[in-house]
């Protein structure tokens, strides 16, 4: 099940060090980074995805991610 999460600042960084791991830039990505919220109080980062699930985020963030994305595109190659 998919829902909307709000980022602590400690989840964002984490999700940002695990996309530079990949050798990717921050910036210029559009990846999905699973993270895993563990009952010790640590998050682990499961995987980093070049082609992230878009159908849940889709339903969970209520938005058209295809236009999204290509309005992204679009002004990184301006």
């Amino acid at each position: 099940r998919v829902e909307p999460h709000e980022l602590s600042r400690l989840e964002h960084s984490i999700a940002l060090r695990a996309i530079q791991a990949v050798s990717a830039d921050a910036k210029r990505s559009f990846l999905g980074v699973d993270l895993l919220p563990a009952r010790n109080g640590k998050t682990y980062v499961l995987e980093v995805n070049a082609v992230p699930g878009w159908k849940g985020l889709a339903r969970a963030l209520n938005i058209d991610i295809a236009h999204e994305l290509t309005g992204w595109l679009s002004q990184e190659l301006t």
